[in-house]
């Protein structure tokens, strides 16, 4: 179906939309407005900041390379779910893979 879609058009006149889901991506401080407990070093996950980075740079990778099929480009907007909080978008566009992107976001704290 994609194909046909996109037949004759070329890679760098299509741009891309992309929705990513971060499974838990909490850092790992205790926030006691959140049910974060689990991802902190000593909660039940064992978060420690090496894991959390080492998931940051993975899915900012990721995200990096959404659409490379179809277009020259990368997302012209993109969206998240189940992230902890806006550090968490920070710390992903400061990665090598994001921080060249120019990206801007827009986050609401869910209750």
């Amino acid at each position: 179906m994609a194909y046909s879609l996109f037949r004759g058009k070329k890679r760098q006149d299509i741009y891309t939309i992309a929705f990513y889901n971060l499974e838990n991506l909490f850092d790992t401080r205790n926030d006691p407005h959140k049910l974060d407990d689990d991802f902190t070093p000593k909660g039940f996950k064992k978060w420690t900041p090496k894991r959390y980075r080492r998931k940051i740079k993975k899915l900012s990778k990721t995200i990096a390379r959404l659409g490379k099929r179809t277009s020259k480009h990368p997302p012209v907007l993109v969206g998240l779910a189940e992230l902890e909080n806006k550090l968490v978008i920070r710390e992903m566009l400061g990665t090598k893979a994001l921080r060249e992107m120019g990206y801007k976001y827009v986050h609401y704290d869910s209750p």
